[in-house]
């Protein structure tokens, strides 16, 4: 390879390196930010459990069997597919399908009986690709445009579910852990379960490194169960009010779980095409080093020759 095309290819990556360091500082603040976002809206995810299970426990209202799907031991299954809209993440999406994969081949389920709603491009495409019908997907939005869309999405949910041969509804995304380990986790939306929701808030607060220290109250201490309280107009009507509030809330949370596990995955894999950057550009100053050393030599030799004619 000339001298002149080794220096090129020096400055190509070089340049590519540039490109990487810029884009993992970029989704390094963005991982923060659904954090904080995430963390921040704890408090109102965990009032609302309470506060749902304390109108239940007074109004003597078996939740679960309201929502139960006792009746529809053959109903369909509704996947809510939460994935990026771009790639340059790692095995991000990657190991979100084979969550699918495992969870279809565990439960029998299958074009026929499966249908998906997709949030991001990439999930879409793996739907469609598996031979699955897509009842609605999203294939991009901005965080501001996230209130609409999952009044919509929690919208079509419930109607999946009263309306529709749906026995139950799910969501699979990725959640995050720490920011170098994220996993793909599937959560029960509909019929409602405590213990789903239980589990599903204390995953909010990430096991490791930054957040990791936020307070973490028992959920079900905090409901003292010996007031009373009059609700209007009456305390069935607003647990069928404030399900799909409480429905709105998960998706939320799943949205920025997913969120911050993409930017983190795109961080990490930024750094290290960063990194492996760094070293190709290292070999590559040190093939051009020996290779102008190499002409050197040899133009040394060649007037060295020519003197002693």
């Amino acid at each position: 390879m000339a001298l002149r095309d080794i220096k090129e290819k020096i400055e190509s990556v070089k340049k590519t390196a540039k490109v990487t360091k810029a884009m993992e500082s970029v989704s390094a603040v963005k991982m923060r930010r659904a954090q904080e976002e995430a963390i921040a809206a704890r408090p109102y995810t965990h009032a609302a459990f309470t506060i749902l299970k304390r109108l239940s426990a007074v109004s003597k209202i078996n939740l679960e069997s309201m929502y139960d799907f006792h009746k529809k031991t053959d109903g369909k299954t509704a996947i809510i597919l939460v994935t990026s809209s771009k790639g340059l993440a790692g095995a991000l999406n990657a190991n979100v399908f084979k969550k699918v994969t495992q969870l279809c081949e565990e439960n029998n389920w299958t074009p026929d009986n499966t249908d998906f709603i997709c949030i991001g491009k990439k999930g879409k495409e793996y739907a469609v690709r598996s031979g699955y019908t897509v009842l609605h997907s999203i294939d991009q939005f901005d965080d501001t445009d996230a209130g609409p869309v999952l009044h919509e999405i929690s919208g079509m949910c419930l109607d999946l579910f009263h309306k529709d041969n749906y026995a139950e509804v799910r969501t699979v995304y990725t959640n995050f852990i720490t920011t170098t380990e994220q996993t793909a986790v599937s959560r029960l939306v509909l019929p409602i379960v405590y213990q789903e929701l239980h589990d599903f808030i204390h995953e909010i607060i990430p096991k490791r490194g930054k957040y990791s220290d936020v307070n973490d109250d028992d959920l079900d201490a905090a409901v003292d169960w010996t007031k009373e309280y009059l609700y209007e107009p009456d305390a069935q009507q607003l647990i069928e009010d404030f399900v799909p509030q409480l429905l709105y809330i998960g998706l939320y949370h799943a949205l920025l779980e997913s969120k911050a596990s993409e930017h983190s995955a795109r961080m990490i894999a930024m750094k290290n095409a960063t990194d492996k950057a760094g070293e190709v550009a290292t070999d590559l100053n040190r093939v051009y080093n020996k290779a102008r050393q190499a002409a050197i030599t040899q133009e040394i030799s060649e007037i060295v020759s020519g003197m002693g004619e």
